[in-house]
């Protein structure tokens, strides 16, 4: 089972329908209570979109359509962020570290994600921790990203 399909699992209350007719430019979309998925991605990039519609899903009450709209490109952003922090939480930055994953392309191929995914989502923390982080027994800074262990 991909990621993608275990993060479904885990909001089972939503709908999810991959398929192939989806507007242009769009890879994944959140109508009501349903998200559809761009069926021909890859399981990375999947995961990516699945993770920021689940995001939509609980951050915006109506289709974000006017992106020039700065309060829909607000709640752009926001759907984003909770997307990265559903699929790169801190502690699977820290199990990365653990499992010796020591750049980005193998943090990605770990989680399943893009590469750039994982560089934004490092970016999000970067800027909501201001680049700093004491998690569990560990300090955490994600630009350079680097824990060190209590």
């Amino acid at each position: 089972m991909f990621n993608y399909e275990k993060l479904m699992s885990a909001h089972n209350h939503i709908n999810f329908k991959e398929v192939s007719f989806l507007p242009a430019k769009l890879d994944g979309l959140l109508m009501s209570d349903t998200i559809f998925i761009n069926e021909d991605l890859d399981p990375h990039e999947k995961n990516a979109i699945v993770a920021e519609e689940i995001g939509h899903y609980y951050t915006v009450s109506s289709r974000i359509t006017d992106y020039e709209n700065m309060n829909e490109y607000k709640y752009e952003l926001k759907g984003r962020r909770l997307g990265y922090e559903f699929n790169v939480p801190i502690q699977k930055i820290i199990e990365c570290y653990e499992l010796g994953l020591s750049n980005i392309h193998e943090m990605a191929e770990h989680l399943e994600l893009p590469e750039e995914y994982i560089c934004e989502a490092l970016k999000h923390y970067e800027i909501k921790y201001q680049n700093k982080l004491f998690y569990k027994d560990c300090l955490i800074t994600f630009n350079p990203l680097k824990i060190i262990e209590d």
